[in-house]
């Protein structure tokens, strides 16, 4: 809707250069409008949700489509010294501080803590889904964690790709079942209870490239409860006893009976039979 403060917009045919999928466009960082139209995207938005934390994004920013742009090359050949990543900071740096002036703490995901040169406030809250290992990596530089590792709580995963010309298997495949999320800890690696205490949670994700509300219920339910469990209890009890998928089978069974009673059309997690018999269906008994 504002082209004139935008770079690399619908790229074809080689999107894939410029984007994680088309269209691909990203705000122009070198003209001082992009800036000021993201502060007014923030300032409105905060003053309509009474929400403490303002998640600011700042995953997936492909440089491409800022080095080949016209008016950032023509912008940073007139200021010599200057580049892509500091004018990335830049811009990072003047949304931080105007979201800060508002009274709200940021929150953004991993890359710009990692990825490029900007220095977040230390009150900034990380979400993590690149590597599990970006959670204990994220605590030890002191910074507050949200735990999203693609490898346990992306719920879209597991259809294939959705390019239609490319006969393969997605980037995050294979499907996360419900055990296997359950099975995740955000605490595991990390030893040292102050950085323990960092990791504030954790949230599940499902993207919407293959996802709709004809399938939304089946796709998030009984998989997030089993998460909200996780997050809720931890792991480990108080006696130091780890909890397992076969223990916390009969609850998500409950849970789902339950959900499917109030109209919500969360999957079946094992034949009936098996949930009505809990147990008689393990391979160890």
């Amino acid at each position: 809707s504002f082209p004139g403060i935008m770079s690399c917009m619908n790229k074809q045919p080689n999107w894939s250069k410029y984007a994680a999928e088309p269209p691909s466009g990203q705000l122009n960082i070198a003209k001082p409008e992009s800036i000021e139209f993201t502060n007014k995207i923030v300032g409105e938005y905060s003053s309509l949700f009474p929400d403490q934390v303002f998640h600011l994004g700042g995953d997936e920013v492909n440089r491409n489509c800022w080095i080949e742009d016209p008016y950032v090359k023509a912008y940073l050949a007139a200021h010599p010294g200057q580049d892509v990543e500091s004018l990335l900071v830049s811009f990072y740096t003047k949304v931080h501080t105007y979201l800060g002036g508002l009274g709200k703490t940021g929150m953004t995901w991993e890359e710009t803590l990692f990825h490029s040169n900007y220095t977040p406030p230390k009150d900034t809250i990380i979400q993590t889904w690149i590597d599990e290992q970006s959670i204990p990596k994220t605590v030890a530089k002191g910074y507050r964690s949200i735990a999203s590792p693609a490898s346990a709580y992306y719920l879209d995963c597991g259809h294939g790709a959705w390019l239609s010309d490319f006969d393969g298997n997605s980037w995050c495949d294979p499907f996360k079942t419900w055990m296997h999320i359950y099975n995740f800890d955000p605490l595991a690696n990390i030893t040292n209870p102050v950085q323990r205490s960092l990791v504030l949670g954790g949230e599940v994700a499902l993207w919407s490239e293959q996802s709709d509300e004809t399938v939304l219920d089946g796709r998030l339910w009984p998989r997030a409860a089993a998460m909200a469990e996780t997050m809720w209890s931890g792991k480990v009890n108080g006696d130091g006893h780890v909890r397992t998928t076969q223990e916390v089978a009969s609850r998500l069974h409950s849970q789902r009976f339950r959900m499917v009673g109030r109209g919500i059309a969360a999957e079946p997690m094992q034949p009936l039979w098996c949930a009505r018999n809990p147990g008689d269906c393990n391979l160890n008994a």
